[in-house]
């Protein structure tokens, strides 16, 4: 449930990006955009009626890494709680990533739209970083007391960084920093005092729905193979991004696995042709054709897979402990790289530009254009590091 302050950010930041070379036309719309709230329909979210039970609501926001991420703190949370009659309900935020989540384990249901058509005892946003929205102090009292040290340190954290609430996700890199200083991983970042005591390994392990076994069949993976994934999924607004490996690149990596793997099958993944240009070389090309089983299963199975850091990566090291290689850009391996895998980025920028300016998943701030900490990165040099690995 956002309030007006929420949903103005929210506004703002649109209209910003929408018209920032047209503020009379940003400020006509916002007036617009208030007067109709003065006068809207409030949603009717139902008179608060106590339950013998706790009712908690997540809202979650992000592409399908950070949803991972989240449901992976919930089960931390669920199990810091304690208390198997607490329902919790998760709202995506217009995306639905309800294949990702085991029935009946230890979420109560899911949906897609930030609306709920009741009260909650206590709703909470997360995104990085856990935002108290709502607390029915009574009922937390009566059912759950075990979570209000736990509440306190999440207000304690927000009073002493409001800026990385209030300017989100433009603040995410000042979170990356505190990270690093704590020797925190992303999916650490939202642990505040450590108190759930999460690892870099996720507890959360997403179900899968199919037979694995026709499902590799139904691709004719009847031997190893190695998977790839260079592209960004529909959640991105751009169909490119500063994190991709360059395409020249990464044929000629694909050439070399060729010849220093004859007997791997190489796959490569993605979620269209629009927003995942084929690489040359490949033996089978799955782009646009699987579903998010289908993925989980070809993740899970592969030998090998190599990838940009993003969503498939973080689902495969939920899925299984078999190694990825990630191409590192703008956001730090540091932080975001798991210790198991393969974690690649040259040394030709000093830090990382993740959220350094508004634009910074569409251009490089050296270079203008192409990212030139991806560009220096030789396909000869990752081969290396992949041969290295495999052969350990």
């Amino acid at each position: 449930m956002l309030n007006y302050f929420d949903k103005l950010q929210r506004r703002v930041e649109k209209l910003r990006n929408k018209y920032v070379s047209q503020p009379r036309k940003a400020a006509l719309k916002l007036a617009w955009w208030n007067l109709k709230y003065v006068f809207r329909k409030y949603e009717q979210v139902g008179k608060y009626q106590k339950a013998d039970h706790l009712r908690i609501a997540f809202l979650l926001y992000g592409g399908m890494g950070d949803f991972l991420i989240a449901l992976n703190y919930i089960w931390y949370f669920k199990r810091f709680l304690n208390d198997d009659s607490t329902e919790i309900d998760i709202f995506g935020d217009k995306r639905d990533f309800s294949a990702l989540l085991p029935e009946g384990e230890f979420v109560h249901a899911s949906y897609s739209k930030l609306k709920f058509s009741y009260t909650y005892d206590l709703i909470i946003r997360l995104s990085r970083l856990p935002e108290l929205l709502y607390i029915h102090e009574g009922t937390v009292n009566q059912y759950a007391k075990q979570l209000l040290p736990l509440l306190e340190q999440w207000k304690k954290y927000k009073n002493d960084n409001s800026k990385l609430f209030q300017y989100k996700p433009s603040f995410d890199s000042l979170i990356n920093m505190q990270a690093l200083i704590q020797g925190r991983k992303r999916i650490q970042q939202a642990d505040i005092g450590n108190l759930l005591n999460i690892s870099e390994d996720f507890k959360f392990v997403p179900a899968i729905a199919v037979d694995e076994k026709d499902v590799l069949q139904k691709f004719g993976l009847n031997k190893p193979f190695i998977t790839l994934n260079r592209g960004i999924d529909e959640t991105n607004k751009c169909a490119s991004s500063t994190k991709l490996y360059p395409l020249e690149n990464f044929s000629k990596l694909v050439a070399l696995l060729k010849k220093t793997y004859p007997d791997y099958l190489v796959v490569q993944l993605g979620a269209s042709t629009e927003r995942c240009e084929l690489i040359e070389n490949v033996d089978i090309n799955l782009v646009g054709k699987t579903t998010l089983e289908d993925v989980k299963v070809l993740l899970k199975n592969s030998v090998l897979h190599i990838d940009g850091e993003g969503g498939m990566v973080h689902l495969r090291h939920a899925l299984t402990d078999k190694p990825s290689c990630v191409l590192f850009g703008p956001t730090d391996s540091r932080v975001f790289g798991y210790s198991n895998n393969i974690n690649l980025r040259s040394a030709v920028c000093p830090i990382c530009c993740e959220w350094l300016h508004d634009r910074w998943n569409e251009y490089c701030l050296k270079t203008g254009k192409e990212p030139a900490c991806l560009q220096v990165l030789k396909p000869e040099e990752v081969m290396k590091r992949i041969k290295e690995k495999m052969n350990g």
